[in-house]
């Protein structure tokens, strides 16, 4: 018999190391850090990228069979093209919904890159994915 699984994404939103920082280096977080003057933005928004997200996420079997849930927290880079780069894992759950959380960020759209000083510059983002099962 099969049991239906609803998943459920809505603890999605970003935030930023610092608040919102712009850096010339993921791996130099600490230095090269300023307040961006426009804030890197998905197509369409917060709403948008929200559906993204919860569109594109594939619950793994195994989570389910194993029952397993929880919220992976990535980190990645807005390029200065709008690219998302460096993604990496800054909260882990298990080795599936890790690999699905980091695979949605990575094929996510360009963005509109951040600003400072009327220059685009590349911005540390963060995004919790809550996988939940209802």
């Amino acid at each position: 018999m099969n049991k239906l699984y609803t998943i459920v994404i809505i603890f999605i939103f970003f935030t930023t190391v610092n608040t919102i920082t712009a850096q010339a280096d993921v791996k130099k977080t600490q230095q090269n850090t300023q307040v961006l003057d426009k804030l890197p933005e998905f197509p369409g928004g917060e709403g948008a990228l929200t559906k993204y997200i919860a569109s594109n996420v594939q619950y793994p079997k195994l989570a389910i069979e194993k029952k397993i849930s929880g919220i992976v927290i990535v980190l990645f880079v807005i390029n200065e093209k709008g690219k998302v780069v460096e993604a990496k894992l800054k909260q882990k759950v298990s080795p599936c919904l890790d690999k699905e959380a980091l695979r949605v960020i990575n094929s996510m759209p360009n963005w509109k890159p951040g600003e400072k000083d009327n220059k685009t510059v590349k911005s540390i983002m963060q995004i919790p994915v809550n996988f939940r099962m209802k």
